[in-house]
């Protein structure tokens, strides 16, 4: 019994290895997704400037068009 225990340790070390590095690629996989996620909420914050930008110019542009109009008038 004890000689199949011992045959059985290299397998189970190995098994922990296994284990120990699949657990941290988890985490290194878990932060990659984290630091996405905080990537795309500073993204999605720039395009949501960016619109209210565009949007402020079209007002802008459209109060020009119509003094640009009564000037004419």
């Amino acid at each position: 019994m004890l000689a199949y225990l011992n045959m059985l340790q290299p397998q189970s070390t190995r098994a922990s290895k296994q284990r120990d590095s699949a657990i941290q690629k988890a985490h290194l996989w878990h932060s990659e997704i984290v630091k996405a996620g905080d990537q795309a909420v500073i993204l999605e914050g720039a395009v949501v400037r960016a619109e209210e930008k565009v949007r402020l110019m079209e007002v802008d542009t459209e109060a020009q068009i119509r003094e640009a109009c009564r000037g004419e008038a």
